[in-house]
């Protein structure tokens, strides 16, 4: 379950901020096939992408795994 809601807020986040899926992946030294893997809930980032993640959309970790406001 928390799996598809950090793909959901991943979702989110890019589309605001209105990057590819590809250029996620350059972002985050991954390729577009894994961002969308996480997308769709299917896999998890490791602890490192996440926190990666959070810098690039600047909000916290606690919003990636959707218990807080951003």
């Amino acid at each position: 379950m928390i799996v598809e809601i950090m793909g959901s807020q991943i979702k989110e986040l890019r589309k605001e901020h209105k990057i590819t899926q590809t250029e996620l992946a350059e972002k985050l030294g991954t390729t577009q096939d894994t961002v969308s893997l996480w997308e769709r809930g299917l896999r998890a980032p490791n602890v490192e992408v996440i926190f990666e993640l959070s810098k690039i959309f600047d909000v916290s970790i606690d919003f990636l795994f959707g218990n807080a406001d951003n």
